[in-house]
């Protein structure tokens, strides 16, 4: 009888510990989201790596991983100029400068 406390004590941190890493990575790690406008929409603002206040009209109302990836798609369709950086720090740029961060999980490949 005495040795069940410990033993449920361990349990429950056991269990407490389980539910709340699942629900950290279960929000951090979400499934990609589509682009919700014609990402070529990003061009016709003028919005590039070198200009990236132009591109904050377009983002604005986006969450932070939507935005990444219509930022990605644009980049990776060089429709936002040439990227003498990697798409990351580009990525990076534009999204700072429009008061929005990448998120932890995303990666434009």
């Amino acid at each position: 009888m005495a040795s069940s406390k410990p033993l449920s004590s361990a349990a429950l941190f056991l269990c407490l510990n389980l539910l709340f890493f699942t629900t950290m990575v279960s929000s951090t790690c979400q499934t990609e989201p589509a682009c919700p406008f014609d990402y070529h929409n990003l061009k016709n603002q003028g919005c590039s790596y070198l200009k990236p206040s132009q591109c904050c009209g377009l983002l604005q109302g986006l969450v932070d991983l939507e935005a990444a990836v219509c930022i990605c798609a644009a980049l990776k369709l060089d429709l936002l100029g040439a990227i003498p950086v990697t798409l990351d720090a580009a990525i990076t740029l534009i999204l700072g400068t429009c008061g929005k961060t990448k998120p932890v999980c995303f990666n434009c490949i």
